[in-house]
């Protein structure tokens, strides 16, 4: 769902746009607060085993106008990775997102081979 859809009128589509364009909202304030509370959740279930499953998203933004993402499995797509950490009480609850992290590669290989800021093997 884009913002258009999800919102109710234009004046809430343009609040999301400002609240978005406003750069001292990160990704990573934004998930703090909901990682705070996801420690909360584990805390207070008492449980002696929390499952953490993690995994790897490919974002792709092919068809949206984006600067500076790097390529993904294939060198014509651009768009970003998502590394996410999710908690899960035995009972099968979702407790939330413990941790995340975004990265893109470079727009080229040879970019990667002579600007390595972090491998991807050495990525937790």
């Amino acid at each position: 769902m884009n913002i258009p859809q999800a919102c109710q009128s234009r004046v809430e589509i343009q609040a999301t746009y400002r609240f978005y364009s406003n750069n001292s909202v990160t990704w990573v304030k934004l998930l703090k607060a909901h990682t705070d509370q996801v420690e909360q959740r584990i805390i207070s279930t008492e449980e002696a085993v929390i499952i953490c499953l993690q995994g790897i998203t490919e974002r792709n933004f092919n068809d949206q106008e984006t600067e500076d993402l790097g390529r993904l499995s294939y060198d014509a797509q651009r768009g970003m990775y998502l590394h996410s950490t999710r908690c899960i009480a035995p009972e099968r609850i979702f407790l939330g997102i413990r941790y995340a992290w975004m990265w893109s590669r470079g727009k080229t290989k040879l970019e990667d081979e002579t600007n390595p800021i972090i491998k991807e093997s050495d990525r937790k």
